[in-house]
């Protein structure tokens, strides 16, 4: 029996790539959970769950009773979005797709409230499961971005109309290639993408007020 993989999101830039990578290259049993709101009739040969992450029924409703054996989440942004799914279903894997900028931001980056955000939910999600691999890829550049945000030239990306290079960046093949190799080897840890080490080590606090504060994030190894 193939082994089962349950993508959250899958439809949009990353995840999209990503899922076309999984069905060319493996027999894994790829299930979809998404809102179904964003290229809803991609992927019409995977099965689909419809469901808001931010909505326990709708979770439970969805995933109740199911086992995965790899879960892979692009659609994680807060607390909720992580208990939901925790909490509805069992898993063997659960991969993460964070950011840089969780090590790179400060208070003052408009990035900063999305890093806190992202960081939270590592958290959470490594104090509910045992077998957890975390990327933190930098810019994600290539095929189906939607944002417009970058341009290549001179064999080197940048930021759109200007002479601004990217930093830092990295590919979305690569990105989605290492992924792939990385979860059929069951590793875990954290990855960090198109960057070496962290700017600096900043203490981390939920962006709500009623999150208990947790410790300061140690410096995680490069893969």
């Amino acid at each position: 029996m193939a082994a089962r993989m349950l993508v959250l999101g899958g439809t949009n830039f990353i995840g999209r790539v990503f899922v076309e990578r999984v069905l060319e290259q493996t027999t894994l049993e790829v299930t979809l959970l998404n809102r179904g709101v964003t290229a809803p009739d991609l992927f019409k040969t995977v099965p689909h769950l419809k469901c808001d992450r931010h909505d326990f029924n709708s979770c439970s409703t969805q995933l109740a009773g199911q086992h995965w054996n790899y879960l892979v989440d692009f659609s994680g942004h807060s607390h909720a979005h992580i208990e939901n799914i925790v909490t509805n279903c069992r898993f063997d894997h659960y991969t993460y797709i964070s950011s840089s900028a969780v090590e790179l931001s400060w208070p003052e980056d408009q990035l900063f409230s999305m890093a806190q955000n992202k960081l939270w939910c590592e958290h959470l999600i490594q104090s509910a499961c045992a077998e957890v691999l975390i990327f933190r890829p930098g810019y994600v550049v290539g095929r189906h971005d939607p944002t417009g945000r970058f341009e290549f030239r001179n064999g080197r990306w940048g930021w759109l109309g200007t002479e601004e290079p990217v930093q830092p960046v990295v590919e979305v093949e690569f990105l989605t290639n290492l992924m792939l190799v990385l979860i059929l080897r069951g590793q875990t840890g954290i990855v960090r993408g198109g960057y070496a080490r962290p700017r600096v080590e900043q203490r981390a606090h939920p962006p709500v007020s009623t999150e208990p504060d947790w410790a300061a994030v140690s410096p995680a190894s490069t893969l």
